[in-house]
C-alpha cells in the first residue's frame, strides 16, 4: 500500500478523494482526549481514506469493503472511528453497527459514546447520546447497535452499516444489511476481521469477491 504524502488533505488519486479528510483531524482530536497520548498509525490513517473513497459526483466510490487484519492492531478505534464519521457525513443518514453478539458491538458503541462524550464539541452536536437508544445527531443522523439477527435487520434504510469480527456473522445478516442500502447511491457496507477460518463461510464468500474484483 502507498501511504498519501500527509495524513489527511490530498487527494488519493488524480481522480478519487476521501470523505473522512475534512473529520479526521477532528476523530483523531477527540480520541486523544479521550485516551491520552492515542494517535491513529499512519497506516490506518490511509486505510479509512481508501474505505471512504468518493467519486467525482461526490457519492462514496465502494458500496461494501472487507477489512482483515492482524489481532491488536487497532481495530476498534478503525471501528469506532469509523462510526463517528458514518454519524457526522451525511444530514439524516442511519447508520448500524453489527457484530456477532449485541455485547461485541456495544464494546465498539461504548467507545464512541465515550469519545464523543469526552470532546465538547462533538458532544454539541448530539441530539441524544444513551446507552439504549443509539446516538442522534441534531441534523438527524443516527448511530445504533444491532444484534447479528437478519430477521430484524430487513428493512432497515442503511446508510453505512459496520459489521465487527465478521469472520463470526452469519451471511444472511450481511445480506440483510446490504438490502438495506438497496440500490441508493452513497451507502457502504463494511466488514471488519482479525481472524476466520474454513468455516468462516462469509467471510471467505467476502475474501472470493475481493480476488474477482481484483482480476
Amino acid at each position: 500500500m502507498t501511504f498519501a504524502p500527509t495524513r489527511y488533505t490530498p487527494p488519493l488519486t488524480d481522480v478519487f478523494e476521501s470523505s473522512i479528510d475534512k473529520l479526521l483531524p477532528v476523530i483523531e482530536m477527540a480520541w486523544s482526549v479521550a485516551t491520552p497520548g492515542f494517535k491513529f498509525d499512519d497506516w490506518q490513517v490511509e486505510l479509512m481514506r481508501r474505505v471512504t473513497e468518493l467519486l467525482p459526483s461526490g457519492e462514496l466510490r465502494w458500496r461494501s469493503c472487507c477489512i482483515s487484519m492482524g489481532r491488536q492492531n487497532g481495530k476498534s478505534e478503525i471501528v469506532g472511528a469509523l462510526g463517528i464519521w458514518a454519524l457526522l457525513r451525511k444530514v439524516g443518514s442511519y447508520n448500524v453497527g453489527v457484530a456477532s453478539t449485541a455485547e461485541q458491538a456495544r464494546l465498539v458503541y461504548d467507545r464512541v459514546q465515550r469519545v464523543i462524550a469526552s470532546n465538547p464539541a462533538l458532544e454539541r452536536r448530539m441530539s441524544k447520546l444513551t446507552e439504549t437508544r443509539g446516538i442522534k445527531t441534531l441534523d438527524g443522523s443516527r448511530y445504533e447497535i444491532k444484534a447479528s439477527n437478519p430477521n430484524t435487520l430487513q428493512g432497515i434504510p442503511v446508510s453505512v452499516g459496520i459489521v465487527d469480527e465478521v469472520h463470526l456473522v452469519d451471511e444472511r445478516t450481511w445480506d440483510a444489511l446490504a438490502s438495506g442500502t438497496g440500490a441508493r447511491p452513497d451507502t457502504l457496507l463494511v466488514g471488519i476481521t482479525t481472524a476466520g477460518d474454513e468455516n468462516s463461510a462469509l467471510l471467505n464468500r467476502l475474501y472470493a469477491n475481493a480476488d474477482k474484483a481484483i482480476a
